[in-house]
This record gives structure tokens, sequence and C-alpha cells, in this order.
């Protein structure tokens, strides 16, 4: 049910990967999702179907970033997640001395009444995603019709509440700018 499609067009070997899930169930809640390969990190994430806030409940990066969920609305007719897939590559800790790699892209995530996320220090906001059960949080809250909010730097929502929650997803990647505060904070 939650198979994945390749999207070859639009793939090539050294590049980004476009795939897709299968169309989702006509029940309120239901998922497609869309995974990529071990070894990449899922870099854009969308109901391709559209109608967040009316026909779907958004969507969210999940999975440690390998997976796109879209999520169905009570008034849906199905959904499918789409996602691009971008190679995750480790890299060497800037720190001295450091024998960690570190991933080029970090997915994290805040679920409540108002969410909102920043990314860690030595990343940078690349997508912000945001979902919700209840289809009508999203509206009006700077959620396009695909369930991205386009600006990642303020990867937040408000106006949720503890019993019809919101949440918020980010995909950070590593900002080689940011080396000397990653050392030091």
């Amino acid at each position: 049910m939650y198979d994945t499609v390749s999207i070859d067009e639009y793939s090539s070997p050294l590049s980004d990967t476009w795939i897709e899930g299968e169309i989702s169930a006509t029940d309120d809640d239901s998922r497609s999702i869309a995974t990529c390969e071990t070894g990449y990190a899922v870099t854009s994430c969308e109901v391709k179907t559209g109608g967040v806030g009316t026909k779907s409940d958004g969507a969210f990066v999940n999975n440690g970033g390998l997976s796109c969920n879209a999520v169905n609305s009570l008034d849906g007719a199905g959904v499918i997640a789409r996602a691009k897939c971008s190679h995750n590559t480790k890299v060497k800790s800037p720190c001295h001395g450091s024998k960690d790699d570190v991933p080029f892209y970090k997915s994290i995530h805040s679920m409540g009444p108002n969410p909102s996320l920043e990314c860690p220090l030595g990343y940078i906001p690349h997508l912000c995603n945001a979902h919700s059960y209840w289809a009508s949080n999203l509206v009006n809250k700077g959620v396009n019709d695909v369930g991205i909010i386009p600006n990642p730097a303020a990867c937040m929502i408000d106006g949720c509440s503890e019993d019809m929650w919101c949440h918020v997803t980010l995909v950070c990647k590593r900002d080689p700018e940011l080396t000397a505060a990653v050392c030091t904070g």
C-alpha cells in the first residue's frame, strides 16, 4: 500500500530524485508515503494532489528524514505524497579534533498548540512542512496548497489547541559559513 514510484524523467545518477507514494485511501487520515533510499534525505515534501486545509491534512517528513507523508482529510478523495530525495552525505565535523561525521541534512519536528522549530547550530532552514489531523487548523496560517510553509525560517503554526494540535517538520541543511559557531556554541 505504501510502495514508492520513481519518476525517471527528473533523475540522473548523481542528482536529486523525485518520487511519489501510491494514492491513499479516501478514509479520513489515510496516508500516502514516499520513501527515499538509504543514504538520501527528503529535501522537498508535498501533497501532490493539493487541497491542504480542505481535502488534505497536510504533509510532514518522517522516519529520520527518509519519508514524506501526505495525509487525506475527512472530505478528501485520496492524496499522493511527492518527495525530492537528495544525497545525504556525511561530512566531517568542522570542530578541531572531532572524528564524528555529521549529516548534510537533518530533519526535526514539533507538535502541539503552537509548534515552532529552528535549526541547530551549523544548519540553516531548507524546508518546512505543516500537518494537522484537523485540516481547518492549516487555513490562513501561511501553509500553501501542498503543505509547505514557504519561508522555512519561520517554521511555525499558531492557534491550534492541545486537543486539536498541529505538527511542523523542518529539514535543515549544513551551512559551511556557520562552522565557527558549531565548534564554540
